[in-house]
């Protein structure tokens, strides 16, 4: 398990500290003294992010165009229907961890997981298996990959959510995971439950800690050259049908995301790519119809065998794309790399983990430490919700609220106006001042103080109109309180504006 230093720690996280270690002076209990520690211990930990949605979606292939390597399998096996996490260690191994038994110790295989026969055990006698890689983005990040919630064996929809969701109330808080990556591969009408799974199993899932992913852009179009179009028109339907549960719905190629971030194209196989790339048009459209044609074309330069790697390594959308570079002046395998890397759009799927997930690690993770800590304080620790009831209550602890008030949103436990709920929505999820007042970026600070006075009076009377449910008014509150600190930050912006002497 990889921890954080105490001062490497977000705020949240270091107050919450304190406390575990306050409790563990006075508390005598082991069962207390175990819970207080495991939500020590989870503080200290990475992020965790797991990666959801149904069987062949595409999850283990995003795993490894997040990692840049192919380290996870795709192809249906034991490790497939498994939970994994990935965690950083600077000595690379895998833990198999069966119902029964101690843990399997076992090497990576050519940087990859283990087959069945080298584990030794079929996947119902497995619990989960930890992978250590020496990647820095499991510094701050730890992944958890998990089997399709709806797969051919009726027994891993409930695996998974056990290993998500374990028994025992103080358990499960501890050993959740922080915010979801939920793959849809062609979107379906039941997949508002499915997400609602997710966020049963995952406390506290909602639109400040979920991404949707649309993640087979190559197959939802057929043989249209560009299914780009298409594939942002149902994520951007997708993302406002779902908009409490998710941020955003972005559309990815996964199989371009793993060729292209884990490196797997060689300057081998871009001397292919160039000598396909040579042949005349009509013989090059003839060979790109079907994956069949282009396996079995008779006319192509490069040997049958060497065309059914690049398939596999590409797709036939992957390969056009990559003639298309090359016609355009691309030639090396590390242009192609670039280029193609680009144009999967895994990029945007990895922005958001570093700038929307990390950055709201710390009251993620003081969400899921307060509600352990909680399970205590409704016993006979009372003393101790009267603590956790102060910290909630401090300035800096407004982003848990914030998370509170989606989730009371996302639930329906808070029913508000259609405009209400857009405008907490974008105030709550909104990467800067500027998109969270609805402003343009750049904006001046008297008019951001303009807009944020505005939202907090319009929530202040919201949350004084009579007959509003407990839930709701809880939730304008909360609202109204991101609109003052957001008022707040523009007039400190404003002052240091005006303490900047002109120039001569």
């Amino acid at each position: 398990m990889n921890l954080h230093r105490d001062d490497d720690l977000g705020p949240l996280s270091q107050r919450l500290l304190g406390l575990c270690d306050r409790l563990l002076g006075s508390l005598t209990q082991p069962d207390q003294r175990a819970t207080v520690t495991g939500v020590r211990d989870r503080l200290c930990e990475p992020l965790r992010v797991a990666i959801g949605g149904r069987e062949k979606a595409g999850k283990s292939t995003l795993v490894n165009a997040l990692l840049g390597r192919r380290v996870a399998p795709t192809a249906v096996g034991t490790c497939t229907k498994v939970v994994t996490w990935y965690r950083y260690h600077h000595h690379e191994h895998v833990d198999v961890q069966p119902y029964e038994g101690p843990a399997i110790v076992l090497p990576l295989r050519s940087g990859r997981l283990p087959v069945a026969e080298e584990i030794g055990l079929e996947h119902p006698r497995i619990s989960h298996m930890t992978v250590y890689l020496s990647h820095e983005r499991l510094r701050s990040v730890t992944i958890v990959d998990t089997p399709g919630l709806e797969s051919s064996d009726a027994g891993l929809s409930a695996r998974t959510h056990r290993l998500l969701a374990l028994d025992g109330a103080s358990t499960r808080a501890i050993s959740q995971a922080d915010a979801l990556i939920y793959l849809f591969q062609q979107p379906r009408s039941d997949d508002m439950l499915r997400l609602e799974d997710f966020r049963d199993a995952l406390a506290g899932m909602s639109a400040l800690n979920a991404l949707g992913v649309l993640s087979r852009v190559d197959t939802l179009a057929g043989h249209v050259p560009d299914p780009w179009p298409d594939a942002r028109r149902i994520a951007t339907k997708y993302a406002h049908r779902f908009r409490m549960l998710v941020a955003d719905v972005l559309p990815v190629v996964g199989l371009l995301g793993e060729a292209a971030g884990a490196g797997l194209l060689t300057e081998r196989d871009a001397d292919d790519l160039r000598a396909l790339a040579a042949l005349t048009a009509g013989t090059r459209r003839r060979l790109l119809l079907s994956a069949d044609l282009f396996v079995r074309e008779d006319a192509a330069p490069v040997p049958a065998a060497r065309r059914r790697h690049l398939l596999s390594l590409l797709g036939l959308y992957g390969l056009r794309q990559a003639l298309g570079q090359i016609d355009s002046g691309t030639g090396s395998a590390a242009q192609l790399v670039r280029a193609l890397h680009e144009l999967s759009g895994v990029r945007e799927v990895d922005t958001f983990i570093g700038r929307s997930l990390t950055r709201r690690a710390d009251p993620m993770k003081a969400v899921t430490a307060i509600r352990a800590l909680e399970s205590l304080a409704y016993g006979d620790l009372t003393g101790l919700r009267g603590e956790l009831e102060r910290i909630r209550l401090a300035p800096d602890m407004h982003q848990l609220e914030e998370m509170d008030a989606m989730r009371l949103i996302a639930t329906g436990t808070a029913r508000l106006p259609a405009e209400l709920e857009e405008d907490a929505l974008r105030v709550m999820t909104g990467t800067d001042p500027a998109a969270r007042l609805g402003l343009p970026a750049g904006g001046g600070a008297q008019s951001m103080r303009d807009t944020a006075r505005a939202g907090a009076s319009r929530w202040q009377a919201a949350e004084n109109r009579p007959g509003i449910s407990r839930a709701a008014a809880r939730v304008a509150r909360t609202v109204k309180l991101s609109y003052l600190h957001l008022y707040a930050q523009a007039d400190a912006h404003g002052q240091a504006e005006e303490a900047i002497p002109c120039r001569s």
